[in-house]
């Protein structure tokens, strides 16, 4: 991970494809964990972010996978 630039409440970072990797199975790993009515107290999100999160993540891997 490559930190680009840090700005109060939000961060640019550099990931590599088994980074991103990473960060989707840990989101798809708690979505099966934590029960719905518990996951945003555990979180800090909505499981119904985490799912859009994912999705994205799953998205931006496919193009960096096509790009190899």
């Amino acid at each position: 991970m490559k930190v680009n630039d840090v700005k109060v409440g939000e961060a640019m970072v550099t990931l590599s494809s088994d980074e991103l990797g990473f960060l989707g199975n840990a989101i798809n790993e708690a979505l099966g964990a934590i029960s719905e009515w518990e996951f945003r107290t555990r979180t800090g999100e909505t499981p119904k972010r985490a799912r859009e999160m994912l999705s994205e993540l799953r998205n931006i891997l496919e193009k960096t996978d096509k790009q190899s």
